[in-house]
This record gives C-alpha cells, structure tokens and sequence, in this order.
C-alpha cells in the first residue's frame, strides 16, 4: 500500500501551491477512506464466500474410482511408507495432504476471482470517469 500511496499523493499535489497544498492533502486523505472501508469489508467477505465455495468444485472432481486419483493416492502413500510411516497413518496422511492441495486451490481461486472483480469495477469506474 505504501508503494500506492506515496505516488498518487504526489501525483495529486504536485501542481498545488501554498494552502492548496494543504486543502489537497486532506481532500486525499478523505479520499482515501472510503477506498479503506471498502478494501475492509466487502472484498474479504466476497473472498470467504469464493474460498467457501471453489472446495466443492474442486473436490467434485476427485473421484476415487478414477485411475488418476486412485494412482496420485497410491504413490503418495508408498512415498510416506518409504518414508517409516505405517501404511494406515500414510494413508490418512495421503488424505490430509490432498485436504490441503484443495484448501490451497480454492484460495488460489478466490484471490483470482477477487482480482477479476476489483478490475472489472476499475475499468467501469475508469469508463464513468472518462465518459
């Protein structure tokens, strides 16, 4: 943020003189609140409902009676069993490894549908401004 913020200030108060500086400064800075509270509320909250939602689609596709799974669930375990765990805890393991990747998917997922939202709104906002 603070390689944002240090920019458009300037950028905002360079052509000002005297006390329009001043004027200037807290007109950014009254700015930039509202930008703040809606960077606080509704963009976690949109994330929390995507991550919630991308498990399922993700999962929907893991299906044991698919060779692919049924091979990545099988080396994972033979991996962890070479390893000196006992084939029932690496196979619990294995499950819990693959609980993670999906956990790690979804949030990957979230974050791009966070970013695809927050530019389409800039480019309408950009398209309103210059309109």
């Amino acid at each position: 943020m603070a390689l944002l913020f240090i920019p458009v200030t300037t950028l905002s108060l360079n052509t000002l003189k005297g006390r329009e500086i001043g004027e200037g400064a807290a007109f950014t800075g009254m700015m930039r609140q509202p930008g703040e509270s809606f960077r606080i509320a509704p963009i976690p909250t949109f994330r929390a409902q995507q991550t919630a939602i991308h498990p399922a689609n993700i999962s929907s596709h893991l299906d044991i009676t698919n060779p692919a799974v049924q091979n990545h669930v099988t080396g994972v375990t033979n991996g962890l069993m070479a390893k000196g765990i006992p084939s029932n805890n690496a196979q619990l393991d294995t499950y819990k490894l693959m609980g993670y990747s999906v956990t790690k998917q979804a949030m990957v997922l979230s974050y791009m549908a966070v970013f695809l939202y927050i530019g389409l709104m800039f480019l309408i906002c950009v398209h309103l401004y210059c309109w």
